[in-house]
This record gives C-alpha cells, sequence and structure tokens, in this order.
C-alpha cells in the first residue's frame, strides 16, 4: 500500500497495521530541491508557513521515500484445541502428534477423570476426542455426555473398537470405530473446527 502525504498535512485515515505502508513525501512547500526532515519545525526555512512536522535541509529530488513499520502486530487468531482421552499410549500418541502436525493444540488425558479435570480448568478446549473403554469413574459414552451438557460448545468425537450402544447424535459429532486411519481422523476434526469458525 502506498500512502501520498504532502509536507506538514496528517494522513486522512490512519495506516493499516498490518501492512508495511511506503508515505511518499511531496517537497510541495519546500524551496526547490530540499529534503524534508520529521521531527522539527520548518519555521527558518519558512517563516509564514505554517507549524508542520517537516524541516527542508540538503540537495535532493523533489519527490521521496520512506518506509513505515508499523508496530502494533497483527492480531493472531487463536489455534484449536484438542483434548485426546485414550488408555492406550501408543495410540493416544499417535493421534496427537498427527494433530499436532496439523497445527493444533493438543492436551492429553489417560481417562475420563482426567479429562473432566482439564475442562473444569481455564484450558480452551475445542475438541473432545474420546475412547469409550476405558479405567476409571466413567467410560467415553459417559465422558461425551458430561461434557455435551457441561460444555455444549464442544465438539465431541468417539474412537473406539467397542461399542456397547451407538452414541446418540445430539450428545456426538462424529464417530469413528478403531483401528482407524488417524489422516482421515484429522480430517474429521478439521472440519468440525472450521464450522465452528462460522
Amino acid at each position: 500500500m502506498e500512502t501520498c502525504l504532502h509536507a506538514g498535512a496528517a494522513p486522512k485515515h490512519p495506516l493499516n497495521s498490518d501492512l508495511k505502508t511506503t508515505i511518499c513525501i511531496e517537497a510541495r512547500h519546500a524551496e526547490s530541491g530540499r529534503q524534508l526532515h520529521p521531527g522539527r519545525q520548518a519555521a527558518a526555512a519558512e517563516p509564514n508557513r505554517p507549524p508542520g512536522r517537516w524541516e527542508y535541509a540538503g540537495e535532493v529530488p523533489q519527490r521521496m521515500t520512506a518506509t513505515v513499520h508499523n508496530l502494533a502486530p497483527a492480531a493472531v487468531p487463536r489455534r484449536r484445541s484438542v483434548l485426546v482421552v485414550e488408555d492406550e499410549i501408543m495410540v493416544r500418541l499417535m493421534i496427537a502428534d498427527d494433530l499436532r502436525d496439523a497445527g493444533f493444540v493438543v492436551i492429553e488425558a489417560a481417562n475420563a477423570d482426567e479429562a473432566l479435570t482439564v475442562l473444569r480448568s481455564s484450558t480452551a478446549v475445542d475438541v473432545l476426542l474420546t475412547d469409550i473403554r476405558m479405567p476409571g469413574s466413567m467410560d467415553g459414552l459417559a465422558l461425551a455426555a458430561a461434557a455435551r451438557e457441561g460444555w455444549p460448545h464442544l465438539k465431541v468425537v468417539v474412537a473406539s473398537g467397542f461399542f456397547p450402544e451407538r452414541p446418540r447424535p445430539e450428545i456426538v459429532d462424529a464417530t469413528f470405530t478403531k483401528p482407524y486411519e488417524t489422516r482421515r481422523v484429522v480430517r474429521r476434526i478439521k472440519e468440525l473446527t472450521s464450522d465452528a469458525r462460522r
């Protein structure tokens, strides 16, 4: 983006903090061929000129450019996070690694009790991915129901080799049967989180 300013005049619009902006300064008020310097008054060069930000000194062409790097960084969207609840450590590590490679933040839990501790904390969680048969006070289906009731914004995915009953669609957003291809699970979680952004 290029914005042209006249000496002593302020821009009509603020600079976009996302962009590297080039400002072209026209030496319109200057004596022929003199450079503009920021931060000083031009009273000595032109006594009758209204106060401005530029002073003239030195022989330069009539037009010059200056590059401005805005200090305010652009807002960065928060990365989506997945809570993986799986007691089989190799399965958990495999899917967790693939999710991280896909750009997700991954929190790991070995059972429903650990998962509930995470959900009740200040940790941001967007997707719950849980097995069904696990040690602890409840299985994955009970965890899914508790998560849906307590955190209705969560996307819930159940992956297991054993389904004692089909999860109700109002509780679970997706199901996978073990052994599953991790890329298919990752792809489905991407779709779910993409829908949540709209």
